[in-house]
């Protein structure tokens, strides 16, 4: 019998130990992304009102970089990618909602605004992973509670959206990794 070498995707969690000022940062990209998907549910209601059509994903990223021009500089302070990844969330469940109803599948529920606490969560982009500091964009290296080779973490994170959330008041991390196997 022959031995192939193939890659394997695993996801791995790992909990933050960020400073004071990480912990504020962190908790305006949160902030950031739940108000961003809020706002754009509420804009494709509007729209869909005026004129029965939802607006695409392209038309509301182009109206979120106006509102941060003009209503919202604050959007500034955090990650770009942040308010274009939870655009992005809002087109996937609408996609699933109206699959769900042309279907006979699992229905999707209409998306539904977020709400502060519950499943807080914010994608972030080029996370870079070494052996015990995380570095995220617009944070800064942040420590972990344990090392990688605790964890049994082996390969190379990719560069895949990670989500930062806050579980009991600690901050957490998912990240994926290409791993070789014998098979």
């Amino acid at each position: 019998m022959r031995s192939e070498k193939r890659m394997i995707k695993q996801a791995y969690r790992f909990e933050l130990d960020p400073n004071r000022e990480q912990r504020v940062l962190l908790a305006k990209s949160v902030g950031a992304s739940r108000f961003v998907y809020n706002w754009g549910l509420a804009e494709s209601k509007r729209q869909y009102e005026l004129t029965g059509k939802r607006p695409r994903l392209g038309a509301l990223t182009a109206q979120l970089v106006e509102l941060k021009q003009t209503e919202c500089p604050w959007l500034y302070e955090v990650s770009a990618h942040i308010g274009q990844s939870a655009l992005k969330g809002l087109n996937v469940a609408f996609e699933r909602f109206f699959e769900s109803l042309k279907r006979e599948c699992q229905k999707s529920g209409y998306p539904r605004f977020k709400r502060k606490g519950e499943r807080d969560s914010a994608r972030l982009y080029e996370v870079t992973l070494k052996e015990r500091p995380l570095r995220m964009p617009n944070v800064g290296r942040v420590r972990l509670k344990e090392t990688c080779i605790e964890r049994g973490f082996q390969g190379v994170c990719s560069r895949r959206p990670s989500t930062a959330r806050p579980i009991d008041g600690s901050y957490c991390t998912r990240s994926s990794a290409n791993a070789r196997s014998r098979c």
